[in-house]
């Protein structure tokens, strides 16, 4: 009798380690899975920020669209700085067509060129991307403060059909201060696995909403 105690015992342990492999390991999977999406919608916050900016509230991501998200989603600094604009003057940042590349697969899984680029310059936007004559890609900033503030709130991520995740993407933006610093635009984006993007994930779609109060 104590022998077949012993072994029940023994069984139903086997079973909760069992059972503990394959839940635990899940949930961990899923805050990973998350993790890897919100740090790739995060770096659509530059092209976000200046869709807002440029009074755009329609986005369809064409590859000239994916171009300007990949180009502004890459670091800018004094390295690929070209020029160092006065007050009120541009600040011109060289985008590397390999560093282009490489962000076009992270966000959008896809090849992206400089030659998705626009060749002109959108002269009433204060950031704005596109390709010289020389085939160049730059990224123009221009040295001014504005009294406009972006802040993201939440983000919510939601398993939509199959592997097709909703990305929810909650933020104010307008002048500082108004509207008491709550969300007031919703970007939504949809999310699908990709063995091209560092992130394990591509964008594709994009959606701005103007939350109504």
């Amino acid at each position: 009798m104590q022998k077949r105690r012993t072994r029940i015992c023994g069984i139903m342990l086997i079973m909760l380690i069992i059972i503990s492999f394959f839940t635990y390991p899940q949930s961990i999977q899923a805050k990973s899975h998350n993790a890897q999406i919100k740090k790739l919608v995060g770096k659509m916050e530059d092209y976000e920020y200046k869709l807002l900016l440029d009074g755009k509230n329609k986005v369809k991501l064409t590859k000239t669209e994916m171009a300007k998200a990949a180009a502004l989603s890459i670091d800018r600094n004094e390295k690929n700085q070209i020029k160092v604009g006065e007050f009120e003057e541009d600040d011109i940042y060289k985008i590397s067509n390999k560093k282009l590349k490489a962000a076009g697969k992270n966000l959008f899984g896809i090849a992206i060129s400089n030659k998705n680029l626009p060749t002109t310059f959108q002269k009433d936007s204060l950031i704005d991307v596109y390709r010289k004559k020389d085939g160049t890609a730059v990224v123009n900033v221009t040295n001014i403060e504005i009294e406009m503030d972006y802040v993201v709130h939440s983000i919510k991520i939601t398993k939509k059909s199959g592997n097709t995740y909703q990305v929810k993407k909650n933020l104010y933006y307008g002048y500082w201060g108004s509207n008491n610093g709550q969300s007031n635009y919703q970007i939504v984006y949809q999310v699908k696995p990709s063995s091209k993007s560092v992130y394990g994930y591509k964008i594709t779609a994009m959606k701005i909403i103007a939350i109504e109060k």
